[in-house]
């Protein structure tokens, strides 16, 4: 796990999307099919298929890479926010 993971979101319990198949009629490709995820390394043995071939993870495995993007999202957005303060105190 990486610093921003760790620093930012071990104690936030990140809960399991709740749509993570296409509705009923949505075409699979307006869906997306999950390809960058699915393409990491640390993901590609435990990716599994739904009943529509989508790739999947385990619950275990969403719950991480949800924490992760959330981590990596505040982690940035605090450097931002420190980059803007900077400058406003230039002003």
């Amino acid at each position: 796990m990486t610093y921003a993971a760790t620093f930012f979101c071990q104690e936030h319990p990140f809960p399991l999307a709740t749509n993570r198949t296409p509705p009923i009629g949505m075409p699979i490709v307006a869906f997306g099919t999950n390809g960058e995820m699915a393409s990491m390394d640390d993901v590609k043995p435990i990716v599994f298929r739904d009943s529509h071939g989508l790739p999947l993870v385990p619950d275990w495995k969403h719950h991480e890479l949800r924490r992760a993007y959330y981590a990596a999202t505040t982690f940035m957005d605090r450097q931002i926010g420190k980059v803007e303060k900077m400058e406003c105190n230039d002003m």
